[in-house]
């Protein structure tokens, strides 16, 4: 008889449970306890357990969570979007890498197709630089991919498993709806994510000045700029040994500079009207360009009539 009972009161909790019923008392579940965090039954509220505790319609504390949890869900989805971002970002990063070192292979062979057949074994030199630097960058750049997707699935699986924990039945979201909070809090704390600095190659490093680095051997042949411009700072189209403009409008910084001395430079400015495919003509201008450091001086000036046009003064 008591085996019976037992039989009986199991069927019937299992029952009670799959009808949305109070395992307790048999009584629909229309109560929610914030204090035990778990559904509950107009008997249960009145009952010892419950004393003193707070009790919110049903459908009252699950539309609460839910809101609760959606905000933390777009939180969760806007870091899903940075992660993905930036995950792109480095995948544009190792293609311009293998494009960078592949068009800096190219320009430091040409660079030295202009020297004497001895100068070989600087050039296997500096190829052998760029390549290192190469693959160095590009396996940091495949670590940092590995490590974005590792975290993009993580996350990717999180707000799979909390859109679909927002679509069950009001009782049994709230059954489990504490922990898929956490769940989300916990991945919303990760940092976000960051292109790694100094990721693609220095071009400036490889071809800046690169004929004076050999001029002590080759001093008749090569000429020496101070200052060169960073290929990575500008969409100018530079001279192969970034010194120089061949072509295009914007700002180009520069990788090296003065810190002493009078210096002075004639820039051809060259304005052309009409059409891009057929101009009508060419106006060029010059300006000289005087610098002196130590006066903290910047002046323009017209190099044919000597006429002053503007200085700058910067006290250093």
């Amino acid at each position: 008889m008591l085996k019976n009972q037992c039989e009986e009161y199991l069927e019937q909790k299992a029952w009670a449970e799959s009808a949305v019923l109070c395992c307790l008392h048999l009584e629909k579940l229309k109560l929610f306890c914030l204090d035990h965090h778990q559904p509950a039954c107009v008997i249960c509220r009145d009952s010892r357990i419950h004393t003193n505790h707070t009790m919110r319609p049903i459908y009252e504390a699950a539309k609460d969570f839910k809101n609760k949890l959606q905000k933390l869900l777009e939180t969760l989805q806007y870091k899903l979007n940075k992660f993905k971002n930036i995950k792109e970002d480095c995948d544009k990063a190792r293609k311009l890498i293998e494009t960078q070192a592949a068009n800096t292979e190219q320009q430091i062979k040409e660079h030295f197709k202009k020297l004497h057949q001895f100068l070989e074994e600087e050039e296997e030199a500096r190829i052998s630089a760029l390549r290192e630097e190469e693959e160095q960058k590009i396996h940091r750049i495949k670590k940092e991919v590995e490590a974005l997707s590792r975290e993009t699935a993580a996350l990717s699986d999180t707000v799979r498993a909390t859109e679909e924990e927002l679509r069950t039945e009001d009782v049994f979201f709230l059954k489990s709806c504490k922990a898929a909070v956490e769940r989300v809090k916990q991945c919303s704390q990760l940092e976000d994510p960051q292109l790694p600095a100094g990721a693609v190659i220095d071009v400036a490093k490889h071809l800046g000045n690169l004929r004076f680095n050999i001029w002590s051997k080759m001093n008749d042949l090569v000429s020496y700029s101070p200052v060169i411009f960073d290929p990575n700072t500008t969409h100018i189209t530079l001279s192969e040994d970034l010194t120089g403009v061949r072509e295009g409008e914007g700002v180009a910084e520069g990788s090296e500079g003065f810190d002493s001395g009078c210096h002075s430079w004639d820039i051809r400015i060259d304005w052309n009207y009409g059409e891009d495919e057929v101009s009508e003509s060419i106006w060029a201008q010059r300006i000289r360009v005087s610098l002196d450091w130590d006066r903290g001086e910047l002046s323009f000036s017209d190099p044919y009539t000597d006429t002053h046009i503007h200085t700058f003064t910067h006290f250093h």
